[in-house]
């Protein structure tokens, strides 16, 4: 109701009846997409993005063609800490990395990492419909590290690039 209220009909609401999580239900929504949209962007709510974090990652991906899915850092809430996804341990645990402000703003290029947030993710449409979407076994959490894996299988890179943040 919020939405339809504030921007009306220049932003289309899709009523799914019920909760299908984060997984299924953007995996729903993507068939809502104009079929002209060569990216997607998979936004958390609570997720505020820089001005520039859209026309960023998709500058990297249009530059860098091996990359398959972008972030940009991600920054705590008092800002002390950024987070730039993720690598799998030796043990087979998702961890996230987690560096200071203050190394954070050092930080000019793009990384590579194992996944990327699902919070801010921007990804290639069609890579995403090739590798099936999110995989609807899981309802919210570590979706993410799966749908990379799978980018990642097909030789594309997962990419944080410090220079756009959330």
């Amino acid at each position: 109701e919020y939405v339809r209220e504030k921007f009306g009909d220049s932003v289309k609401v899709i009523e799914l009846g019920r909760n299908y999580g984060f997984c299924l239900g953007n995996n729903l929504a993507v068939k809502y997409i104009s079929r002209d949209s060569e990216y997607i962007l998979f936004q958390n709510p609570d997720a505020v993005l820089s001005r520039d974090y859209v026309e960023g990652l998709v500058n990297l991906m249009m530059s860098y063609r091996s990359v398959g899915a972008a972030q940009g850092l991600q920054y705590s809430y008092d800002g002390s800490m950024a987070y730039c996804g993720g690598y799998i341990d030796s043990y087979g645990r998702s961890v996230e990395i987690v560096i200071s402000n203050r190394l954070a703003r050092l930080l000019k290029k793009p990384l590579d990492v194992y996944w990327v947030s699902g919070s801010a993710m921007i990804i290639h449409r069609k890579l995403f419909e090739s590798i099936g979407g999110f995989s609807s076994e899981f309802f919210m959490y570590h979706d993410e590290i799966d749908l990379c894996s799978r980018v990642r299988s097909l030789g594309r890179r997962c990419v944080c690039d410090p220079r756009v943040s959330y």
